[in-house]
């Protein structure tokens, strides 16, 4: 019995003095804009790093286009990286203008981690990416999408 007392006693000191210990970060969808040897990588992530992530931008977004398409890495962007994290994300809703103005974009990685399931919006998703030389959509689920407008303008394959 002294033992269990002292072991509760250890339990409710360590919760007291060590709460970060306990505490949990809440996931976050967010994206980065890095610069490598190619250029300039955006990559999706959804995870509890967030924080510690310079110049991260939300996901989603509440502008009209999202952060990394209204700054001057628009033309510098030439991959998007989906983390391996992003394919738990569900909650996107608003894919208008996702990679829109991303003229110099020529690959994306892991496209099949971004759940397009609960998305209504994809109008001008691809807007302006001419440098892209293929996508494979097969995984989107575009049951719930209302509007496509000018989803692939000036894209070409």
């Amino acid at each position: 019995m002294k033992q269990i007392r002292l072991l509760l006693a250890a339990m409710m000191m360590a919760f007291v003095f060590a709460p970060e210990m306990w505490a949990q970060e809440a996931r976050e969808a967010y994206a980065v804009v890095s610069t490598d040897t190619d250029g300039k990588t955006l990559t999706f992530y959804y995870d509890d790093q967030k924080g510690s992530q310079t110049g991260a931008y939300d996901i989603p977004w509440s502008e009209e286009l999202p952060g990394w398409g209204n700054g001057g890495d628009t033309e510098l962007i030439t991959k998007v990286i989906f983390h391996p994290s992003f394919d738990d994300y569900h909650g996107l809703t608003n894919a208008f203008g996702m990679f829109a103005n991303l003229t110099q974009l020529a690959t994306i990685e892991n496209l099949s981690y971004l759940h397009t399931e609960n998305v209504t919006d994809m109008a001008g998703m691809f807007y302006g990416c001419g440098s892209l030389t293929s996508l494979d959509l097969s995984g989107f689920n575009t049951s719930s999408v209302t509007d496509m407008y000018f989803m692939f303008w000036f894209y070409r394959i």
